[in-house]
């Protein structure tokens, strides 16, 4: 085990400094050369301990009279990264994340349905109707796949447990940055995988408009299920790849409303695996 830098220990005092004084995003930790001074080191160390919790997602920093370094929340795409980065050499497969999700969504579901609000539904029910459609191309096919998963993280986000929420977005920002079909679906498969969705979909949401959490947790398992054997017939792999920081604007599946969300890569042209 390596002996830490002298910056990683400014960094750890950091962390104890902000948990301490109970700092919030927005607050602003002290200047530079008073942390310099504060902890008894030179300027190459404290920016070298400032840039690591940049680096981090838990502070920002500016320039000018008013700059310096800000406390911020730790965005999504940080947290992806470094859950992916520990998860990168082991042999994680989409079998794996499947199992994950087929336990955690059906619970997922049945505790978000007294926190869902009417614009919530209007949501769900939007992103019903946009993946009803016929599809006008295979472009058009792809982005339905993708508001296929936007469902799933209309339902997430209104779940109150946010260590629940993130394995839910992880699960499914890696379904749809990482897996990917070798087998590619002919257009009869990717129309029926779609109607399947869409049934599927408008149960849940008649389950959830109901008050029936029973009802829609085992709405939700069939689902999944259904989900995962449509997409392993395909003989989907995991692709051994970073998922970079670019990539990650948003949460996996964030609806295209009320935000709108960029097209995406090339993994998402190929179709979300939702």
């Amino acid at each position: 085990m390596r002996n830490p830098k002298l910056a990683d220990l400014v960094v750890d005092e950091l962390k104890g400094w902000i948990t301490a004084r109970g700092l919030q995003p927005g607050d602003k930790l002290a200047k530079e050369g008073e942390l310099q001074a504060q902890f008894g080191v030179s300027k190459a160390t404290t920016r070298e301990a400032l840039k690591s919790l940049e680096v981090q997602g838990l502070i920002s920093m500016s320039t000018g009279p008013n700059g310096g370094a800000k406390i911020e929340k730790v965005p999504f795409s940080s947290a992806f990264q470094h859950l992916q980065s520990y998860l990168y050499f082991t042999n994680l497969n989409p079998a794996h994340l499947y199992a994950v999700r087929a336990l955690l969504e059906p619970e997922l579901i049945a505790g978000a349905i007294p926190h869902l609000t009417d614009a919530d539904t209007a949501a769900l029910e939007n992103s019903i109707a946009i993946c009803e459609a016929p599809p006008r191309d295979q472009a058009h096919a792809a982005l339905q796949r993708q508001e296929d998963l936007a469902f799933h993280a209309i339902i997430a986000r209104a779940h109150p447990n946010p260590l629940l929420r993130f394995i839910v977005e992880f699960v499914n920002e890696a379904l749809q940055r990482l897996v990917a079909p070798t087998k590619i679906a002919t257009a009869p498969a990717n129309r029926r995988f779609g109607e399947a969705n869409v049934h599927a979909h408008h149960e849940i949401l008649a389950a959830i408009k109901a008050r029936k959490p029973e009802k829609a947790r085992a709405l939700m398992r069939a689902h999944i299920a259904e989900v995962e054997a449509q997409v392993m017939s395909m003989r989907t792999t995991l692709k051994q790849r970073f998922v970079l920081e670019s990539e990650l604007i948003q949460p996996a599946g964030i609806p295209t409303h009320p935000r709108k969300k960029p097209r995406g890569d090339t993994a998402r042209k190929q179709g979300a695996m939702g």
